[in-house]
């Protein structure tokens, strides 16, 4: 039977008919979705509002940091009551009561605010009848001496004295005493604070002696006096130019709280003593005393000596003929501010001796040499008084023209200017709380000032720049936020913090990138699903893991394994190149068949047991390593095999301890490793070619290898005396390890770079690797398959295809690793040593922005100079991240577009 062919044919199925006019969609649906999307633009809206909000509170808490201070003239105008010119002129922290000294031998304790009623006048014993024509306060111990016009001296202690009123005295004041009234009460002054609290305050004026200068020195033109652990040191400057040195002890007698003043000569020490003497000054440690010339010339004496000794002179003109006009401490009496003629201002102080200032100054004796280290610059009129703040490093200035400046000492900063009087400034006092002046001048008139300076201590060149902190020979980028006395400079450069960010970044992502990238590219174009389905989960897990326990593994588990192993460590980074190398080219020689026979799982866990059998292999033979490449020859003949002290000895034999460390069989193994590597490179095709071609496989490579990497790692093993002696000085280990004293080398932190490195490292291991994988995963099978049938292996499909067109994804992940790396905290805070220091050395710590902020904030005082310099570095990382992400997001975008059409 013939079949039919149109009958047998399958018939077409029966489709509805179409819907006609338009589809309607449930207003349930409608509904939900405008409900979502609104959420979704609302919530969008939403980061956008947190994200400039955040960076409008950051810049608002930062902003004052850089304002100018305020110098504001108050109500109290009068004149000082004393008679003829004011020589001092002293101010109690609440700015209730002033003492000041005149010509006549008292102290006048008035208010400034009525200078018409005097507190008390406290006749000094001793002088009646003389007329004065010196006086200073020292600047923290209130100690105060007084000259005459006849050649004496007069020691007191001047202080100002703060309790509170009770009793029944207390009851009869607070009846009368209206709140924050100010009324005179004896030698007191009292105020009603709240409703049961009377503060007063009073000046205590202590005499403790007189002392009598050689008969005819002539009038007293300049005085200082100050005392340290019950002992003192005045000097004194007389019309006839010369130098006097009064030391002060405690007396043996019954009395053994009376102070003994006597004249000591003193010795010029090779000195002469300059000309034109017109002020002294002595520190409070009791180290030096200070006599300055007109001519700019300072005379520094060891006081610390007996007799005291003239130990330097120094010239502080500049060869123009200007004259100096005023000279004052500022606060911990190391460096003097220093006026002249010409409105200049320097600050000039002691600094140790090194190569630099040796080779322009001579030693004077002590190891110490005086430098300008800070120019105010040009202040306009001459300068005719200098006042220092008793708490801070402020310091104020005193123009002929009548103008009072404000300026720090630390980073050069002019707080701010006032104008006080048409004449010239005479004596300024300043308020302990540097919240308030007191200036006197022309007719012994004065005038009060209220000062607001939150933060003098701040300016672009204290957080950014080097500054030549006291006691320093050169410059310095430094962070030390606190401080064991008011004296201390405070150091508040962020650099050392930036550069702890950099570093503790570079070091995670040189651990994480290439281990993060290379695992995603064999994940994704080389590991059978299977596999790759146990792997990428376990991988991803490890992001999990919080941040303080990878830190607190780094600190209290990994640093002490670590360093004890160092050299096994760094040789296991080197060995597992070379077994890398010798493991292809292995790979590269078996039969084909052996290797098609291996599965994925297998290759992996070859792999896993090459790595992890290499590492153990040289951690184990860390004590193998360092006796053959960091002996240390101690000085009583001993040998060490340790690499620390191999890092920590002196350069030569007659410093430090006496050890010596050789760095020529490093050397060796180095340039060995280099003409190795290089050889591999740049002369096997040259060897190939000369090679008989039927020659075997493996013969074929063995000779290659030998003649490529052996003899060029002979040959430069051999050369290395050469090259140690010709290109580093003859000692390769110094080259590596040499700091700024010879007497010792790098000593080995064991909370570290290297720590940091890889336990920061493997927190961002994952991300890296999940977001990479993830790109590479995505490019279509099409391409690779297209690699592979125009004749490419499987492995320059991976490089050359697939991973060029992976690159906006893998861009992207490195991006976020840097982005996680740049932010971490507690890693770093626990395993970094947080130490803010600026060493390249990968075996020291560092301390980052945002470990700053944690470790300091919460101590801060709200609103302080540290509190707003924490936000400052908090913006500093706001503005470092969204820099990188944007540059990021425009590089992605322009390699997608790049790779848009594969």
């Amino acid at each position: 039977m013939t079949p039919d062919p149109a009958r047998d044919a399958p018939t077409a199925p029966t489709l509805p008919p179409p819907i006609a006019g338009p589809r309607a969609t449930a207003r349930s649906v409608k509904l939900v979705d405008a409900v979502a999307g609104g959420v979704v633009r609302l919530g969008g809206a939403l980061v956008i509002v947190a994200v400039v909000g955040i960076l409008v509170f950051l810049v608002a808490t930062v902003v004052p940091l850089f304002r100018a201070a305020k110098v504001e003239p108050s109500a109290a105008v009068g004149k000082v009551p004393v008679e003829g010119e004011v020589l001092c002129l002293a101010l109690d922290e609440y700015r209730f009561v002033a003492a000041a000294v005149g010509e006549a031998p008292e102290v006048v304790v008035f208010r400034p605010d009525d200078p018409g009623r005097v507190v008390a006048r406290v006749p000094i014993p001793g002088l009646e009848g003389a007329r004065l024509s010196a006086a200073r306060r020292s600047i923290r111990t209130k100690d105060l001496a007084v000259g005459t016009t006849d050649g004496r001296v007069a020691f007191l202690k001047l202080q100002f004295v703060a309790d509170y009123v009770l009793g029944a005295e207390g009851e009869a004041l607070r009846r009368r005493l209206a709140l924050d009234r100010l009324e005179t009460v004896g030698d007191a002054v009292v105020t009603r604070k709240a409703a049961t609290t009377l503060l007063r305050v009073r000046c205590n004026v202590e005499p403790l002696g007189v002392v009598e200068l050689p008969r005819g020195s002539g009038p007293v033109n300049a005085v200082a006096y100050a005392t340290h652990d019950g002992a003192g040191v005045a000097t004194a400057v007389t019309a006839d130019g010369r130098a006097h040195v009064v030391r002060q002890a405690s007396s043996d007698g019954e009395d053994a709280s009376a102070a003994v003043f006597r004249l000591e000569p003193l010795a010029d020490g090779g000195r002469a003593v300059p000309s034109g003497l017109f002020a002294t000054l002595v520190d409070e440690e009791l180290r030096n005393a200070w006599f300055v010339a007109k001519e700019g010339v300072l005379l520094r004496v060891d006081v610390r000596r007996q007799p005291a000794t003239a130990v330097e002179v120094r010239r502080t003109d500049r060869g123009d003929g200007a004259r100096l006009t005023a000279a004052e401490f500022v606060l911990g009496d190391r460096s003097i501010v220093l006026g002249d003629d010409r409105g200049r201002v320097a600050l000039w102080s002691p600094l140790p001796l090194n190569d630099r200032l040796l080779a322009k100054r001579a030693d004077p004796g002590d190891g110490q040499v005086t430098e300008a280290i800070h120019e105010l610059g040009v202040m306009g009129a001459p300068v005719v008084s200098i006042a220092a703040c008793p708490t801070r490093l402020t310091y104020y200035l005193g123009h002929a023209d009548g103008r009072v400046t404000a300026a720090y000492a630390v980073n050069d900063r002019v707080l701010a200017r006032v104008e006080a009087f048409a004449g010239p400034v005479g004596a300024i006092a300043v308020g302990p709380k540097d919240d308030g002046l007191l200036v006197a001048g022309p007719g012994e008139g004065f005038r009060a000032f209220d000062v607001s300076a939150p933060h003098p201590e701040t300016n672009f060149k204290a957080l950014f720049r080097p500054v030549h902190y006291q006691g320093y020979a050169e410059p310095q980028l430094r962070y030390e936020s606190s401080a064991g006395s008011d004296e201390a400079e405070p150091k508040l450069s962020l650099r050392p913090l930036l550069f702890g960010t950099a570093k503790a970044t570079f070091y995670a992502m040189l651990f994480a990138l290439p281990l993060a990238l290379l695992g995603a590219l064999y994940t994704s174009q080389f590991m059978h699903p299977r596999v790759r389905a146990v792997v990428k989960p376990a991988v991803e897990v490890m992001a999990s893991l919080p941040s303080v326990v990878l830190g607190f593994v780094a600190a209290l588990v990994l640093a002490p394994a670590v360093e004890r192993v160092v050299p096994g460590v760094f040789a296991a980074v080197l060995a597992l190149g070379v077994v890398g190398f010798t493991a292809g080219v292995v790979w590269y020689l078996l039969p084909l068949e052996l290797r098609n026979g291996l599965g994925s799982g297998t290759r992996l866990l070859l792999a896993a047991v090459l790595v992890g059998g290499t590492s153990w292999l040289c951690v184990a033979q860390t004590p193998l390593i360092e006796r053959l490449l960091f002996e240390v020859h101690l000085k009583d003949g001993r040998v060490l095999a340790d690499f620390r002290q191999w890092m920590d000895a002196p350069k030569h034999a007659t410093l430090g301890d006496g050890s010596v460390a050789s760095g020529l069989p490093l050397l060796r193994f180095t340039l060995g490793a280099v003409a190795a590597t290089v050889g591999l490179f740049t002369l096997t095709r040259f060897v190939a070619a000369r090679l008989p071609a039927t020659m075997p496989a493996a013969a074929r490579t063995t000779v290659q290898v030998m003649a490529c990497a052996l003899l060029p790692a002979v040959a430069a093993a051999l050369a290395a005396p050469l090259v140690e002696a010709w290109v580093f000085g003859g000692d390769f280990r110094w080259f590596l390890v040499g700091t700024d004293d010879p007497t010792h080398g790098i000593v080995y932190d064991q909370r570290n770079s290297l720590v940091v490195g890889i336990a920061m490292g493997f927190a961002v291991i994952p991300i890296i690797y999940t977001i990479a994988e993830d790109a590479l995963s995505a490019i279509p099978e099409s391409l690779r398959s297209a690699a592979l049938g125009c004749g490419a292996s499987p492995w320059q499909a991976a490089t050359r295809v697939v991973l060029p067109a992976a690159v906006p994804g893998i861009f992207s992940a490195a991006m976020i690793g840097f982005g996680r790396a740049i932010g971490e905290t507690m890693i770093v805070l626990m395993a970094a040593g947080g130490t803010a220091i600026m060493d390249l050395t990968i075996f020291n710590g560092f301390r980052t922005l945002s470990v700053n902020i944690a470790t300091e904030l919460p101590e801060a005082p709200v609103e302080g100079t540290l509190y707003r310099v924490l936000f400052l570095a908090g913006l500093l990382l706001f503005a470092i991240t969204f820099v990188l992400n944007t540059v990021a997001e425009l590089v992605r975008l322009r390699f997608r577009k790049r790779f848009k059409g594969l």
